[in-house]
C-alpha cells in the first residue's frame, strides 16, 4: 500500500508518506473455531516534529521510519450460546519498545 496525508493547514503544514507491505493467515474449522494473522511492515517518513498531536492523528500512532505491527486473534465455540475469543497485538519501531497487548473475551447469546 502507498498512501499520503497532507495538513493544509497554515500554521502546521506537515506529510506523511506511508508506505505498507504485510501478509495475513486465517485458518477455519467449519462452526468451531478460527485462527488468524496479521503482520504489517510501515514505512513512513513524516516532515513535521513527531511530538506533536497533529503527528499522532497523522502518522496513526506509529513513529516516522519502520514500524512492524502484527495481529494473531482466535475464536473458538464453546457450545450452541457460548463463544471464546483470545487477541494479541504487538508492535515496534525504530524508535521504540515492543509494545505487547492481549485481551481475552466470552459472549454469551441468549
Amino acid at each position: 500500500g502507498y498512501k499520503i496525508k497532507k495538513n493544509l493547514s497554515p500554521e502546521i503544514p506537515a506529510t506523511v508518506l506511508f508506505n505498507n507491505i504485510g501478509a495475513e493467515a486465517k485458518y477455519n474449522v467449519s462452526g468451531k473455531s478460527s485462527l488468524q494473522a496479521k503482520f504489517t511492515l510501515s514505512i513512513i517518513k513524516f516532515d513535521a516534529d513527531v511530538n506533536s498531536p497533529i503527528a499522532f492523528e497523522m502518522l496513526e500512532s506509529l513513529q516516522n521510519g519502520k514500524n512492524y505491527v502484527w495481529n494473531i486473534s482466535y475464536q473458538q465455540s464453546l457450545s450452541t450460546n457460548l463463544q471464546l475469543s483470545i487477541t494479541y497485538d504487538g508492535r515496534k519501531s525504530e524508535t521504540s519498545k515492543m509494545i505487547h497487548n492481549g485481551g481475552v473475551q466470552l459472549r454469551a447469546a441468549f
